[in-house]
């Protein structure tokens, strides 16, 4: 009787190890993402591109580090992505370059929810926020 007990124990341990290795990675859930994966790369450049092209008072020159990187699987993939990045006033259309030349830039957290959506030729910046 008390083996069958412990098998009882064991087994249901197993059951929900199991159901919780399962939920870590569920379908449509968010999922951690490499920074060198080259769809969060190019979510990241449609972030800054459209960042910088509906902001006129600062424009994000480079990103310096990563807090937060995910993607989740929708009808296309999402991508949530949260950063430091390098802010400048840059005048003109300057902001497509790399850096802007003799400006002081500050460095603020921003987030940025993506979505890109290859099959039907759509990307697009869902969110953005800088502080």
């Amino acid at each position: 009787m008390a083996i069958y007990w412990k098998v009882c124990v064991v087994v249901t341990l197993a059951i929900f190890a199991q159901v919780f290795a399962q939920r870590k990675n569920m379908p449509g859930g968010w999922a951690d993402v490499d920074e060198n994966e080259k769809g969060l790369q190019m979510a990241l450049q449609i972030a800054k591109d459209e960042y910088n092209k509906a902001n006129r008072e600062e424009h994000i020159t480079q990103i310096n580090r990563f807090y937060q990187l995910r993607r989740q699987v929708v009808a296309g993939m999402k991508y949530s992505i949260d950063v430091e990045a390098s802010l400048s006033s840059c005048i003109d259309q300057s902001y497509y370059d790399a850096e802007c030349p003799n400006q002081k830039s500050s460095s603020k957290r921003c987030r940025f929810t993506v979505l890109i959506v290859p099959w039907r030729n759509q990307n697009e910046l869902k969110s953005s926020y800088c502080s």
